[in-house]
């Protein structure tokens, strides 16, 4: 390896802790989100080495441009400020995936790291990247809640109907968590409420079937049809997980003068 003859560990002593810590957040962000590509990421192959710092300068030594790229993926899951400014000096691409897609800003927004978000989107990250499953940095940030990075994202310009599978949105993602707050953040930046997945099912009764009450007129009053039907002939009024969704859908559609 070329460089100085004192060349420290700066970053080795962090390599261990990665492998045990950094494993241990990444097995509970995917065990919270199934289906996502960032839930296999507890099976992927060893990482390389980690990267070594020149005494002197802090500069970082690699031997290759993937060490570079998996050092800086590493460093934001693992919230490693320091060193994701270090990486970046020296020239990793913020843009860097590993096989199942998971850029760096994924791995940082998902686990709410927004030092490291602002860093990388500052870097030029594509704040629109889809892993291998069509999930955004926007999805996983709004799929755990994390209301400063998904505001952080939109800041940056994510955009609100990008991404998802099977024809689900960021809006519909939220409205089938857990944080409709996320929902409400997503309607007020432009996304699309009468969007539609494969399986027919709207917003709304996305909305609904998760008893998300505070979502249900927002979501009306951006133009669903609450009398739309899915693949399984099931309007949202239907699939209401609880009374207090009924009574609400009941009443609107009582005021528009519709009858269920």
């Amino acid at each position: 390896m070329k460089g100085s003859p004192k060349v420290i560990h700066k970053i080795l002593n962090t390599q261990m802790t990665f492998c045990l810590t950094g494993s241990l957040l990444l097995w509970s962000a995917s065990a919270m989100l199934p289906h996502s590509a960032l839930a296999q990421e507890t099976a992927r192959a060893p990482m390389p080495p980690a990267p070594l710092l020149t005494e002197n300068t802090g500069t970082p030594v690699y031997t290759s441009p993937e060490e570079l790229a998996n050092a800086l993926i590493n460093a934001s899951e693992t919230n490693r400020m320091k060193d994701v400014r270090a990486l970046l000096n020296a020239g990793a691409n913020p843009n860097v995936a590993r096989p199942n897609g998971v850029t760096p800003l994924m791995a940082a927004s998902v686990l709410d790291h927004l030092e490291v978000v602002q860093a990388l989107l500052a870097a030029g990250a594509n704040v629109n990247a889809m892993d291998k499953d069509g999930w955004t940095a926007l999805i996983y940030a709004g799929n755990q809640g994390k209301m400063n990075t998904v505001n952080a994202l939109l800041a940056a310009k994510a955009d609100p109907n990008f991404g998802g599978a099977g024809g689900m949105t960021p809006l519909m993602y939220a409205c089938n968590g857990k944080f409709p707050e996320v929902a409400q953040r997503l309607l007020a930046a432009g996304a699309n409420a009468k969007a539609t997945d494969q399986n027919g099912r709207t917003t709304l009764m996305l909305a609904a079937a998760k008893g998300h009450v505070i979502l249900i007129q927002p979501l009306l009053a951006a133009g669903v049809d609450p009398n739309a039907k899915n693949a399984e002939g099931k309007t949202a009024f239907d699939l209401a997980a609880n009374d207090a969704v009924r009574e609400a859908l009941k009443a609107a559609l009582e005021n528009a003068g519709k009858k269920k």
